[in-house]
Formats: C-alpha cells, sequence, structure tokens
C-alpha cells in the first residue's frame, strides 16, 4: 500500500470578520499498482522442464492474489505462481494476475524447444479422453468423435526416454483405453497418442 498526503484547509469565520485557519493533515491509502512477471523467454530441449514466472511473479494489487496460465497444456497447474511446465515444442505463455478488487496485470514467456514437436497437434482438446490427471497411475485415454483408428500410446520421462509404449488396434467403435503407469515413479511425464489423427502430446504427472 501507498500512503498519500492529504492537506485539509478548513476556515471558520468568527465574530468582527477575523478568520481562523486550521490545516489538518491526512493519510490516504492508496493501493501499489499490480504487476505480473511471467519470467524470461528461455529455450529447453525435448523433455526439459522449467519454472514459469518470476521472483515474485506478481506485486502490488489489494489483497490476495490468484494466478492464471495460458494455455493449459504441458503445465503443473493453471493457478500456481511459478508452475513446471515441459513443453514439447514452442509455446508462449500468457499469466493473468487478479487482485481481491478485480484488478489485474498480464505477462507473456516465450519457450523455444530446439528440435520439439510443435505445440499445434490436429486433434481438438474436445475430442480427447484423458483422465484422471494428476493420477496414480491408471489412465484412461480416447478419441472421440468419428475418429476410429488404430492407437499407439507412448509415455516418455523427462529425459526422453520412451518408458512405456503400447498399440492399441481399433475395435469398430471409439477407441478408449486404459494404460498402466503404477510401476513408473512419482513426476512429471510426456504422453504421446498417435493414429490417423497425427500426434497428441500431453504433459501428465503420476502422485
Amino acid at each position: 500500500m501507498r500512503v498519500v498526503p492529504i492537506l485539509l484547509l478548513a476556515m471558520l469565520v468568527l465574530p468582527g470578520h477575523l478568520v481562523s485557519q486550521t490545516y489538518v493533515h491526512v493519510n490516504i491509502s492508496q493501493a501499489t499498482e499490480l504487476t505480473a512477471e511471467a519470467g524470461s523467454d528461455s529455450t529447453i530441449f525435448p523433455g526439459q522442464s522449467l519454472t514459469l514466472g518470476g521472483t515474485p511473479t506478481a506485486e502490488g494489487g489489494t489483497g490476495s492474489l490468484t494466478y492464471t496460465w495460458h494455455p493449459p497444456y504441458h503445465i503443473e497447474s493453471i493457478g500456481l505462481p511459478n508452475p513446471l511446465a515441459t513443453p514439447p515444442g514452442n509455446v508462449t505463455y500468457t499469466l493473468l494476475v487478479t487482485d481481491e478488487r478485480g484488478c489485474t496485470a498480464t505477462d507473456q514467456v516465450i519457450i523455444t524447444v530446439i528440435g520439439g514437436t510443435g505445440m499445434n497437434d490436429n486433434n481438438p482438446d474436445g475430442d480427447l479422453i484423458l483422465y484422471p490427471n494428476p493420477s496414480n497411475g491408471t489412465i484412461q485415454i480416447g478419441i472421440q468423435g468419428s475418429r476410429v483408428t488404430d492407437m499407439n500410446v507412448s509415455v516418455f520421462n523427462l529425459t526422453g526416454q520412451i518408458v512405456f509404449n503400447a498399440f492399441f488396434p481399433h475395435t469398430g467403435i471409439v477407441p478408449t483405453v486404459v494404460i498402466n503407469l503404477t510401476t513408473l515413479p512419482r513426476g512429471s511425464y510426456i504422453l504421446r497418442i498417435s493414429g490417423d489423427f497425427g500426434d497428441i502430446y500431453r504433459n501428465i504427472i503420476l502422485n
């Protein structure tokens, strides 16, 4: 908060046209300007992670602050001030900070992934079944809509090694499969789903 001093002048007219003046100092508290810091632009290799946000990620404003990161892909949590991100390709993350009065501030950070796959896949998010995430190890995956296809599911650790791979032939109905990753250590992984629709990459977290 910033304190702004205000000087008030009070005048009192007395009998005989005498004027009495009184000065009153009043301090008014003003919220400091809300600012956001998404972090420095960075370059990483596929499978590497980095922490988004600054130190601190936001300053000023009034009361408690809320954080929202977009797009919500390959990121630990969109509501954290300093989430961990593992994008498979180039991406610009946008940070929105909101205080208790509804004031907002935004900032962006550009992540370049050398030799990455790219963030744009051919499958709309609405067609993807992927839950729960985070998971205790069992995840349901599928493609909704009219896309009936074989699926190959691969899981990469953060060093780029394949730690799970399975092929699922289509059965003539909407393909939905369940993968069991309970033998893997807890942490963040990259999931790749391949089929006639192309490749879909998502970050998954095992608790």
